[in-house]
């Protein structure tokens, strides 16, 4: 998927210098930004296979890298209801269920629906099913705090 921002061949396993330091490096995918409401913007399930396709530069380095599994999906419309790229719960647990498959052992990083403004209370009332749904129990959740 060569998606908005760049190939998959791009991303290389974090510095050495990062890695001795203990630095750890968020790594994410921008293609889901503002997903049902910006043209172009890619649905998590999207940004999943991206991930995979990076895996060999990412795997072996779960100390060092934080994914982020995409950039402020949805934006103020579409994130709620049962159908389609709709459901931002449904489509987050099925997110990590397959980065987790396919053997991701990273910390995950999550991010609200609106923007990942949050203000709709859909990751704040729906994070335990995301938590639960996650056998590595190793998942973040990330609120941007700007206006939109």
């Amino acid at each position: 998927m060569p998606g908005q921002w760049g190939p998959a061949s791009a991303v290389h396993p974090p510095s050495p210098g990062a890695n001795r330091a203990l630095t750890p490096c968020q790594v994410r995918r921008a293609d889901t930004t503002g997903y049902g409401e910006q043209g172009g913007a890619a649905s998590l399930d999207e940004a999943v296979d991206y991930w995979l396709e990076v895996a060999g530069a990412l795997k072996g380095q779960e100390k060092y890298v934080i994914a982020n599994l995409g950039n402020e999906p949805y934006g103020n419309t579409g994130y709620t209801g049962n159908t389609g790229y709709t459901d931002w719960t449904r489509d987050t647990v099925n997110a990590v269920g397959r980065l987790r498959a396919a053997g991701f052992h990273h910390i995950l990083m999550v991010d609200a629906p609106s923007w990942s403004q949050g203000w709709s209370h859909i990751m704040r009332d729906n994070a335990p099913a995301v938590v639960a749904s996650d056998p590595d129990r190793n998942t973040v959740f990330s609120i941007h705090m700007y206006g939109v």
